[in-house]
């Protein structure tokens, strides 16, 4: 099936450089490679540039996990220019967000904005499969960058 991989997501920085010829190999020039913790999880099912959430002066980016049954579904926020080597998705997150219900699809739109005027980017995760009982509500988180330290 499609979920077969685990899936990975590769940073690279200065890739100019290295983009000459049509046989490019990832394994050779990425600066980190963030790998999922469990098997098929298909880390990287969908990729978003945030903006600069932690106010670092560098691009984040927004991952999410899909397992193909929604139970283990996730949303990362990872900072790129901090990463090297080979790490897990856990150790290299600056946040994450996990479902709170089967079906919930949990990060399958994520985007950030200045919602209260801080100056500061907050984020916005939707959770449009979100069950209450027997019942499809979906649900939208909205983190403020005040509320959780950035």
């Amino acid at each position: 099936t499609i979920w077969d991989d685990a899936g990975a997501v590769y940073f690279f920085s200065d890739i100019d450089t290295a983009l000459t010829g049509t046989d490019l190999d990832p394994e050779s020039l990425y600066d980190a490679k963030v790998l999922c913790g469990n098997a098929d999880c298909a880390l990287g099912f969908t990729l978003g540039n945030p903006g600069d959430v932690d106010g670092d002066g560098t691009d984040d980016v927004f991952v999410r996990e899909y397992d193909g049954t929604d139970i283990g579904e996730t949303a990362w926020l990872f900072g790129g220019h901090l990463l090297s080597g080979d790490l897990e998705q856990d150790e290299a997150a600056i946040m994450g967000f996990v479902t709170e219900s089967v079906g919930a699809n949990t990060g399958h739109m994520m985007m950030t904005g200045d919602f209260d005027g801080d100056g500061a980017l907050d984020i916005v995760i939707s959770a449009y499969g979100y069950q209450t009982s027997a019942t499809t509500t979906g649900k939208v988180y909205v983190y403020l960058s005040s509320t959780w330290g950035y």
